[in-house]
């Protein structure tokens, strides 16, 4: 399970996705009051997610729509901080949180295509018995 390099990336994907709500920020507007809560949930099922998927090595396809559905929701998390952002780009500069779940999306890419290759490796080697 550890030996694999896309459980490396599975795991460093989730903690950047989970330390997103407690990154440092900016103040949202008060009309933004959905902010907060959206922010925790979706990072909280993107790596939940992500360490869900480190453990399902044995399940390799699943692995791998695990795998998808937890970069759709880095890059949905990437949307929702970013619009956060530009709605509070008043006198805040603070745009690194924003680079937090884009940088778990490039590892779940990564781990993505780690998988895939892993799913090629066991077709070849059925191949050959």
């Amino acid at each position: 399970m550890i030996q694999r390099i896309q459980s490396v990336y599975l795991l460093l994907a989730a903690l950047l996705v989970l330390a997103v709500p407690v990154a440092g920020g900016f103040v949202t507007p008060d009309s933004w009051v959905w902010y907060p809560p959206v922010k925790v949930a979706v990072s909280i099922l993107a790596g939940v997610g992500c360490l869900v998927a480190i453990f399902l090595y044995k399940d390799r396809q699943r692995q791998k729509r695990l795998v998808t559905v937890d970069l759709f929701l880095a890059l949905a998390l990437a949307g929702v901080v970013l619009a956060a952002w530009f709605a509070a780009s008043a006198g805040s500069s603070d745009l690194w949180p924003s680079g937090l779940p884009l940088a778990a999306a490039v590892f779940l890419v990564l781990a993505r295509r780690s998988v895939g290759k892993d799913i090629e490796l066991v077709r070849s080697m059925d191949r050959l018995r």
